[in-house]
């Protein structure tokens, strides 16, 4: 790990860096092209990478984002040194750990023992440090007796979980990862995050692949956006993300046209909207139902009530509103110490409204006691007419876990007295107008 303070020198330095391949519609132009030493071009080129420049001080975390294609698995490879770029320089210092193509070192015929004394050389250890390690990586892969066979027998999931642990337990001075939740069940990944956070606390320097906007924002100091090989964007994570949520929304007219109400036999589209978000909520409870079978935590009595303790199915604009549900520890052992609450809102047609957890809101983690009621109020809802649902969720301490969840719970709809707005939400104003009787002429 990196034992001297941090300086201004980087760990990771990239200028101009490119990768590109060239593709031939026939097989033969390959031929041509390697015969005709540069004289006649064939085939096209595409360019995965293109001038991407930036760089990474000890001890930093960075957040690559962009949508799939952008190149940021090709720039991980790079930098992990498994790939060579076509133009630019890409230097790196100190040891490496990449989480990245995990297991590409494992040679299927050995035992994982013997695999993981290899692996472990690979990615620069000794053999002393390996073995000096061997309980630990052992006892974090928790293989059971499947870590002194051959490794053509592992299941994905065994084969990920060792390769990982042995990975992570490089103590490396530049760690990079693709997705750091996406290896193992939900206990396993626990297990991965504390230890990413312990790798962290500890100095070393960080580069994470991730579609998490939250993630990014919460643990990193600098975010890099990659867009069709391309660096769009690289500095504050907030200000990054943004761009980054900008340029993926879906191009939409600005202006809604107005919703009327009217009657069926005695029956309004709004009532249909409600019964079309009950079945959402049936159907979506089904599904987390399942997942809460497997789950650590059961969350159950969801409640959306109004001031006087009443249930809500039908909500004024301006109202009041008090989100209630209570959750009971099944397996404490699967348990972090402390835990944290998430609440998302909805539309019946499935956009996302609003959503927050209680670190967002500065509240913090909770103790994870054998059980517990949670309450969200939300004064003077701004919401227009329209039907909307809930989701409500655990997360570990740092907001990066889900531990359980619930979607499609209390449906509601919200009603209003008068046409004053458009859209999702209501937005307090004022008007100045100011008219001239003079014509400037200018145009």
């Amino acid at each position: 790990m990196l034992s001297e303070p941090r300086t201004n020198v980087p760990v990771i330095s990239v200028e101009g860096l490119g990768k590109s391949y060239r593709l031939y519609e026939r097989p033969h132009e390959r031929l041509l092209q390697m015969l005709s030493r540069g004289r006649h071009e064939y085939g096209t080129v595409l360019n995965v990478l293109d001038g991407v420049t930036f760089d990474v001080l000890p001890g930093e975390t960075v957040g690559v984002i962009g949508r799939n294609g952008a190149g940021k698995s090709t720039l991980l490879r790079i930098l992990a040194g498994t790939l060579t770029p076509s133009v630019g320089r890409a230097l790196v210092r100190g040891r490496v750990a990449p989480l990245i193509e995990l297991g590409s070192g494992f040679n299927p015929e050995l035992t994982g023992e013997e695999n993981v004394i290899f692996n472990g050389t690979l990615l620069g250890m000794t053999e002393a440090e390996v073995m000096e390690k061997f309980d630990r990586i052992a006892a974090f892969a928790d293989i059971g007796d499947y870590l002194y066979r051959p490794v053509k027998i592992y299941s994905s999931g065994m084969f990920a979980r060792l390769a990982f642990s042995v990975a992570i337990h490089v103590d490396p001075d530049v760690l990079i990862v693709d997705e750091i939740l996406s290896v193992g069940d939900s206990a396993f990944q626990r297990k991965c995050v504390r230890r990413f956070h312990e790798v962290r606390e500890g100095g070393c320097t960080i580069l994470l692949v991730a579609h998490d906007e939250y993630l990014v924002r919460t643990l990193c100091a600098k975010a890099l956006y990659l867009r069709d090989g391309q660096m769009i964007a690289f500095g504050n994570p907030r200000d990054v993300v943004d761009r980054y949520v900008h340029d993926t929304m879906p191009s939409s007219n600005p202006v809604s046209p107005p919703t009327f109400s009217v009657e069926i036999d005695n029956t309004t589209i709004d009532d249909i909207f409600l019964a079309e978000a009950a079945l959402t909520s049936e159907i979506s409870g089904q599904a987390s139902s399942d997942d809460a079978a497997n789950s650590a935590i059961r969350l159950y009595g969801f409640e959306l009530e109004d001031h006087a303790g009443q249930s809500v199915q039908v909500a004024p604009h301006g109202s009041t509103l008090f989100l209630r549900f209570a959750f009971e520890v099944l397996q404490p052992k699967e348990v972090p110490s402390s835990i944290t609450f998430v609440f998302n809102l909805y539309s019946i047609d499935g956009v996302y409204v609003c959503g927050a957890t209680t670190l967002m809101d500065a509240v913090g983690a909770f103790p994870a006691g054998p059980a517990g009621e949670v309450e969200v109020t939300f004064h003077d809802i701004p919401l227009l007419t329209g039907a909307y649902f809930w989701r409500v969720a655990v997360n570990d301490a740092q907001g990066l876990l889900v531990l359980s969840e619930k979607k499609g719970i209390c449906p509601f709809r919200v009603t209003s007295s008068d046409y004053r707005s458009a859209g999702l939400v209501h937005l307090s104003r004022s008007w100045n107008v100011r008219i001239s009787d003079v014509v400037s002429g200018k145009h």
